[in-house]
């Protein structure tokens, strides 16, 4: 074999051939170099962190090397000669050997962590060396008629190649490395083209250098067959490197996967061991892994945690019930969750939330669990539900608490039956808006809260004391045996209460009504009921001035029934318009005519019973349905009076009405007023309101302006029972006042009282003086209406003259005494009322 064919063309004797390479099978070698290029940065990784180094060694440079030689032996049949050749089995073979080791020493050099540019240089003057090589020997390989020689020039310039080509490809890898990370696809990438460019780019010049000489013309032939057994050997080894490739990506993917799974499980640990929330594993034998949290919690240490039986670490309870979950038949991947108490190492009680799945393996069931320590939440409900159950201001148990403490005693009572057991006082302040209002709103918080304190010291330990809202505070007083208990019970409150409380520096007098009611067994089935009934009586003690209490009996309950009935009835009253309003003649007694009406509703049930609005105007309050019956006054009044006005032709009578103080502060009322003047035309003054002094008088600052409006829309105003129950005449000449209605407490004194005459002269000097007009309620006897007259109060109403009137007998009495001019006392009916 002689190495030494270096021979210029210009001293060669004979004739120059010069072969060329087929393109698609020159494509295909180019494909093998690539392919074995591309393993040189996985064998790299695999040998230096893979447990099998060696392994992957032999395996990167065996795929490697194979792939270079078949590269250089898919190009020799790429490159075409006009004459027939053959190879050399044995050198072709061997051929290989040098480019394989040359490829493991690669591996092995560019392993090193951070390799040093000599490493690289080194390896590149390896690979070199292994790649010429492995293409001269293959160039011995070669049988052929004709002399081969290298051009000396391109020879030694492709040995140069063979290093600095490689060199290139492999600094740029270097290079790039200390760029990009570890997992970027663009450093295999560049590995691959580079190296395999360099192999391929050597290849070309060390055939750029090679040249065929023909002595013999007869050898030369146009076409010449392949040889089989090399192209055989190439397929195979093609199919090999692909074989050996595919396997290397796999192996890549598997370790990928499996290092993205430790990477996990890593992250896993770190968060495990981080966590505020205890995570751990267990079987039948107790805990098989726990993070700190766990001891954390409970106490233990880790080695505590793992030894001791489950019972002892989570207590009984729990422990059972983690057992339980994977000691049933649960479906892998059910889920369970409770709540326990447990008791720390320490001794102290804490709540964990324990959430449990379970997973199989090795055929046996093992739990997954987390925990957190809810022992902040478990007191924070626990201080709400307090809060929930306690009256905020007085500390004293709430409506809440006390329905459900009066709800259970029910139940106990109806279990047990027999007689009475136990009381419910319904207590009242009286008056507690004015002290309120007189002290301020801070002495009146400190007001309840020494009430409270003063109920609690007069109450029993047993006894549940609470404040419903307001001013009412409620006391259930169980295990009164009979109802000398409750009297003894209720005597006793009425009696502490006789001493003043000390509020700041002032000693306030507090009275209080009290509905005292025995609670009898199966008498009643809800605490509604029982509070119900506790308010009738107190409501009862409410009419008695001073402290006072009333028991509950068979004639306040029927009492209630028939106010219940009657609430009932009157609300569908009012829903269907039916109440009625019958009208009282006011009288110009000087003049003697008819000036107007008061509007007063009638109310008659389906019975035929006429109730008393004594009776039912405070029931329409409670109810909160008197607004309506504000509404319904007004409406029938304006319908009335445009038609009396139409009949008559007088536009100077007109019709008052009543109104509650809901009225005052109602739109709806003022929405309807509107509506009815523009509707019937009226003019200004035929509708008049009636206003108590209480409605004008408890805030007159803001009553003022709907005065205003009043007037504005055609109203006059009235004062209705002046001079009772409010000083009032500070502020009569700030209101706009149209008419003042002396009460007729004053008219019914007037020959009794010598004062009275002198109060009624007062106020009608008072009303002139203010160009108010006056005018005499509860007029029943010709001396008063005489005596009024006197006085200088010409217009007065009363039974003297007519009691309320339906409408049509209202409109004949104004017709009848209008036309005549000379109105008649009614002395039958006047006797008939004294």
């Amino acid at each position: 074999m002689d190495f030494w064919r270096l021979l210029s063309p210009a001293a060669a004797d004979g004739t120059l051939l010069i072969g060329h390479h087929n393109p698609w099978v020159g494509g295909a070698a180019f494909f093998l170099a690539v392919v074995g290029a591309s393993v040189l940065v996985p064998a790299v990784n695999r040998y230096r962190g893979h447990q099998h180094r060696y392994v992957w060694l032999l395996g990167g440079a065996l795929t490697m090397g194979l792939g270079f030689w078949g590269m250089h032996f898919a190009s020799m049949l790429a490159y075409h000669l006009p004459v027939i050749h053959g190879y050399d089995r044995t050198h072709s073979l061997l051929s290989m050997v040098p480019v394989i080791v040359a490829c493991g020493l690669c591996i092995f050099l560019c392993s090193f962590n951070r390799s040093p540019p000599y490493h690289v240089v080194l390896a590149a003057l390896v690979l070199g060396v292994g790649i010429a090589g492995t293409h001269f020997w293959g160039m011995e390989a070669m049988r052929l008629p004709v002399a081969m020689h290298y051009k000396p020039g391109l020879f030694f310039v492709s040995l140069l190649a063979a290093f600095v080509l490689p060199l290139g490809a492999l600094l740029s890898v270097h290079w790039l490395r200390k760029k990009v990370s570890h997992h970027s696809n663009a450093l295999p990438l560049v590995a691959t083209l580079a190296v395999g460019l360099s192999v391929c780019a050597f290849h070309i010049l060390a055939m750029s250098a090679t040249y065929f000489v023909v002595t013999d013309p007869s050898v030369l032939v146009t076409t010449h067959p392949v040889p089989r057994g090399l192209m055989a050997a190439i397929v195979l080894v093609a199919i090999l490197v692909v074989l050996l490739l595919i396997g290397l990506l796999l192996d890549r993917r598997w370790v990928d996967l499996s290092q993205s799974l430790a990477r996990s499980e890593q992250r896993f640990t770190r968060m495990a061991q981080n966590s505020g929330v205890a995570i751990f594993t267990y079987n039948q034998n107790g805990v098989v892994y726990a993070n700190p949290a766990l001891s954390t919690i409970l106490g233990y240490d880790k080695k505590e945690i793992e030894t001791l039986p489950l019972a002892e670490v989570l207590g009984q309870d729990c422990a059972d019930f983690a057992l339980g979950a994977i000691n049933g038949k649960p479906v892998e991947g059910e889920n369970f969750q409770s709540q326990f108490e447990v008791t720390t190492k320490s001794g102290h009680v804490r709540w964990i939330y324990l959430s449990i799945s379970v997973e199989r393996k090795c055929q046996a069931l093992i739990g997954l669990a987390s925990s957190f320590d809810i022992t902040s939440q478990k007191l924070a409900e626990s201080n709400y539900r307090k809060l929930a159950y306690k009256d905020s201001l007085t500390r004293l148990a709430n409506r809440a608490m006390f329905i459900d403490r009066v709800e259970h005693h029910l139940a106990l009572l109806n279990r047990r039956g027999g007689n009475i057991t136990s009381c419910i006082l319904l207590i009242d302040l009286d008056k507690f808006k004015v002290t309120n209002d007189t002290l301020g709103h801070a002495h009146g918080d400190q007001l309840l809260q020494a009430v409270g304190e003063r109920l609690l010291a007069c109450s029993r330990s047993s006894d549940t004391v609470a404040r419903l809202g307001g001013d009412e505070f409620v006391i259930l007083a169980e295990g009164a045996d009979d109802i000398y208990d409750i009297q003894a019970i209720a005597e006793k409150i009425i009696e502490e209460f006789k001493t003043p409380l000390n509020i700041g520096v002032q000693q306030v007098q507090v009275e209080i009504s009290m509905g005292a009611l025995p609670i009898v067994p199966k008498a009643y089935n809800s605490s509604d009921d029982i509070l119900r009934d506790a308010d009738i009586a107190m409501y009862r003690a409410k009419k008695v001035n001073g402290s006072y209490w009333v028991i509950f009996n068979e004639e306040l309950d029927a009492s209630a029934r028939r106010m219940r009935q009657l609430q009932i009835e009157l609300k569908q009253t009012i829903e269907q318009g039916s109440l009625q309003f019958f009208y009282q003649p006011i009288i110009d007694i000087a003049e003697q005519r008819v000036v107007g009406f008061e509007s007063l509703a009638r109310w008659q049930r389906e019975t035929g019973e006429w109730v008393s609005p004594a009776e039912f105007i405070p029931l329409a309050e409670r109810s909160g349905s008197v607004s309506d019956i504000g509404l319904w006054a007004l409406k029938r009044a304006a319908q009335q009076v445009a038609q009396w006005s139409a009949r008559f032709n007088r536009r100077d009578i007109y019709i008052s009405i009543n109104i509650a103080a809901v009225s005052f502060g109602d739109e709806r009322f003022y929405q309807l007023l509107d509506d009815m003047f523009a509707q019937y035309d009226l003019a200004p003054g035929q509708i008049r309101i009636e206003l108590t002094e209480r409605i004008l008088m408890e805030n007159a600052d803001m009553v003022l302006p709907k005065l205003e409006k009043l007037l504005q829309m055609g109203c006059n105003l009235m004062l209705d029972d002046f001079g009772t129950g409010y000083s009032s005449l500070s502020y009569l000449h700030r209101l706009p006042i149209n008419t003042v209605k002396i009460d007729r407490s004053f008219i019914e004194n007037l020959n009794q009282d010598q004062q009275a005459p002198a109060i009624v002269k007062s106020i009608v000097g008072l009303a002139e003086n203010l160009n108010m007009s006056v005018i005499s309620e509860g007029v029943e006897t010709p001396q008063q209406s005489a005596q009024l007259l006197d006085l200088g109060c010409q217009v007065v109403q009363g039974f003297l003259y007519s009691k309320p009137m339906p409408p049509e007998a209202a409109e004949a009495y104004y017709e009848q005494y209008n036309s005549t001019g000379n109105i008649v006392s009614d002395d039958s009916l006047a006797a008939n009322m004294m």
